[in-house]
């Protein structure tokens, strides 16, 4: 396995590091940006930096462009700062993939997937721990939480808690762990889940990733195995016709036995937690449709531009901490609300790009772009109803398959 692979298979793993009391800081973002520092030196070295790429990647760098030039307008300059810094610094993700060769490439995602996996798994392991010990909370895990995503962080989602939740009267543990939050632990795992369901090894990945989401309890991951399944079901069947179909194995068997009998067993819980979706007497519900209300009231204000990238959780909650977690609960309205109309098209195209680039090459009998572009609209599909665009792992995976939408990738594409 490469330093590459290596890294992607333990994307969901790396600890926080502490750099000064109040901060956090994910190693995943140190590593990039050495790892893209080392692209552009080697480049320099051998004479071969390339100022040409695919369009995506191109405007991934107007759009860091202009989050960061939100600074001369911006509500709240420190935010913007923090925020634009972090996106600039999963950038270097795509220039990792650009030079990167082809079969790289493709062990990339297969590493993705494998480590995707794996976290499902120790987050259906924590959940069942967390079952026997219905009374403890999340402070049995606060050790590892603080190791996991730092000191501040890791005390946030004691205060703020989403790892549990009340399904008709009973409170039930998510499958989460070690994502800080079950909603960017099912957007991580519905973007593998493509690629894994494409692959013929090890399908026990399939079942951890489809047990995990369903076990999320979160309404967002009913919605992406909506979105997801028909299409994982055309790229299936047009992988079928250029190869021969796969053989039944006993692991086969057990795997999809063992989730089909838990999912029917859970059944009741999905049902009653997904219709509770359009219960307009919910409070999640009321509560969203009134904070998406606010956000677009702030938005027409400033609808050019916006107030300034990062500057929303001041707007709406003034008197609220740095750590509590305020935001519009969709990325779009969000950005159009910071960075106006300008910073939400450009959002747009990069997105769109990647999917189209992706599919074209889906067309042609890549079925690697097939599983890429179902990804990307996973992405986006998410976007819409909660705020991805500031979790490490997601930002540092979706920039990284938008890069390889436009990349040759090996040909070999069922295994």
């Amino acid at each position: 396995m490469s330093l590459l692979s290596a890294f992607f298979a333990f994307l969901p793993f790396l600890p926080a590091l502490n750099p000064a009391p109040g901060i956090d800081l994910a190693s995943a973002r140190v590593l990039i940006v050495f790892g893209g520092a080392v692209v552009v030196c080697l480049a320099a070295v051998r004479g071969r930096i390339r100022l040409s790429a695919p369009l995506p990647i191109l405007l991934l760098h107007v759009f860091a462009a202009v989050l960061l030039l939100s600074l001369l307008w911006s509500s709240d300059t420190a935010s913007t700062f923090r925020k634009g810094i972090f996106f600039l610094s999963l950038i270097p993700a795509a220039w990792m993939m650009v030079a990167a060769s082809t079969q790289q490439r493709t062990a990339v995602l297969e590493a993705f997937v494998s480590g995707a996996a794996w976290a499902a798994l120790l987050a259906l392991a924590v959940q069942g721990v967390m079952l026997l010990m219905p009374d403890a909370g999340v402070a049995p895990f606060a050790p590892v939480l603080s190791w996991r995503v730092g000191a501040g962080a890791a005390e946030a989602v004691q205060q703020f808690p989403s790892w549990f939740v009340n399904i008709a009267g009973t409170t039930v543990p998510r499958a989460t762990f070690p994502f800080p939050n079950p909603h960017t632990a099912v957007l991580y795992w519905a973007m593998a889940l493509p690629y894994a369901m494409l692959s013929r090894r090890l399908p026990i990945r399939r079942a951890a990733l489809l047990f995990a989401i369903l076990t999320s309890f979160t309404r967002s991951g009913y919605a992406l195995l909506l979105l997801e399944a028909p299409l994982i079901a055309v790229m299936l069947l047009r992988a079928r016709k250029t190869h021969s179909p796969a053989t039944v194995t006993f692991p086969k068997l057990w795997a999809t036995g063992a989730v089909g009998g838990a999912a029917l067993l859970l059944l009741p819980l999905f049902i009653t937690r997904f219709l509770g979706s359009f219960d307009f007497a919910e409070g999640s519900l009321t509560g969203r449709l009134a904070l998406w209300s606010d956000t677009l009231r702030i938005a027409v204000a400033a609808p050019l531009l916006g107030i300034g990238f990062g500057g929303l959780a001041v707007a709406l909650a003034p008197l609220a901490g740095y750590r509590t977690p305020t935001n519009a609960h969709s990325s779009y309205l969000e950005l159009l609300s910071e960075t106006g109309v300008v910073g939400l098209l450009l959002f747009c195209t990069i997105l769109i790009s990647g999917v189209l680039l992706a599919g074209r090459q889906w067309q042609r009998g890549s079925h690697i772009h097939g599983a890429i572009a179902i990804a990307l609209l996973a992405f986006g599909f998410h976007g819409a109803f909660e705020t991805n665009l500031f979790g490490v792992e997601t930002m540092a995976i979706f920039i990284s398959l938008v890069a390889l939408a436009g990349l040759t990738l090996t040909p070999k594409t069922w295994k």
